[in-house]
């Protein structure tokens, strides 16, 4: 589950851009931050068209009851305590690190006109969104 590390950098990198100054080094501090930037980041949702699913890796980020995603705490045990939390690397942890990963990415690319190459698993209203800016739009981008 090394993706737990780059949505780490992502995050940071996303935060000193949106609130320079602060400091940014934990998921709680990014949460703090993205969520006051980025209003209803919480409800992001990555489609997998071909499974049928949408993941909501971010959504216990409500700022009714804001904590950690599952899949980051999966993370930081898998990476401190292997050999006790193997278990917790599986797919599903694995599949919402992917699509919050790339939820970070497209509000840190909010502004590109055209990215690519597009995700062939992953959807986020490719390539419409992206080319011509008339798709979706990341909630509170």
């Amino acid at each position: 589950m090394l993706i737990g590390s780059e949505v780490d950098v992502i995050a940071k990198m996303l935060c000193n851009r949106e609130a320079a100054g602060q400091n940014a080094s934990n998921i709680i501090h990014y949460q703090a931050i993205l969520t006051a930037r980025f209003a209803g980041l919480h409800q992001i949702g990555i489609d997998i068209p071909r499974y049928r699913r949408k993941v909501q890796p971010w959504l216990s980020w409500d700022p009714a009851n804001p904590i950690p995603p599952i899949w980051w705490t999966a993370h930081n045990k898998v990476k401190h305590e292997r050999d006790t939390n193997f278990w917790r690397a599986n797919q599903q942890n694995t599949l919402e690190a992917i699509c919050g990963l790339l939820a970070l990415l497209l509000y840190w690319f909010k502004d590109e006109g055209h990215l690519q190459p597009y995700p062939e698993l992953l959807n986020f209203g490719f390539p419409e969104f992206l080319v011509s800016h008339g798709g979706q739009k990341p909630p509170g981008a």
